[in-house]
């Protein structure tokens, strides 16, 4: 399929851009710029788009000075992605990277953290909730 093709290359693009050794004022405009357009990749169609994209996010906001301005972006997306009544990613490998997103913006941003507590708490409501489902499930299959 040409789009996902064409996504492909893009999100090729951006990780060799993403992946280049630049100082923090030319990495932080390089995010203020991808920040947006990465984060609507977390909702693609195409799993491999969407563990690029989370990859990157988590990639870049471990470089760059100050995250605060993009977390109103990013734990929303994130809340969208873990936290509703049903879990909306498909893929555990997916989840345990926008998990792991969050916690490494906690532990960059952890002034911010009262700002994002609630959003926080659903998305680990959520998930206990999700791995009690599965503990229950691999428990019926195997008959106990």
């Amino acid at each position: 399929d040409g789009t996902r093709f064409t996504k492909k290359k893009a999100l090729e693009r951006i990780k060799a851009q993403i992946s280049a050794r630049h100082d923090q004022e030319v990495l932080t405009a390089l995010f203020a710029s991808l920040c947006k357009p990465l984060l609507t990749l977390f909702s693609d169609s195409v799993e491999r788009c969407r563990e690029a994209s989370v990859v990157m996010v988590t990639d870049m906001t471990s470089r760059i000075s100050d995250i605060s301005p993009y977390l109103p972006y990013i734990v929303p997306i994130c809340v969208m992605r873990l936290g509703q009544k049903d879990i909306v990613e498909p893929s555990e490998e997916i989840r345990q990277l926008l998990l792991e997103l969050l916690v490494q913006l906690l532990s960059l941003c952890p002034t911010d953290v009262p700002l994002f507590c609630h959003d926080i708490m659903i998305i680990l409501a959520r998930l206990e909730v999700e791995i009690e489902n599965e503990r229950e499930r691999e428990l019926e299959i195997k008959g106990l």
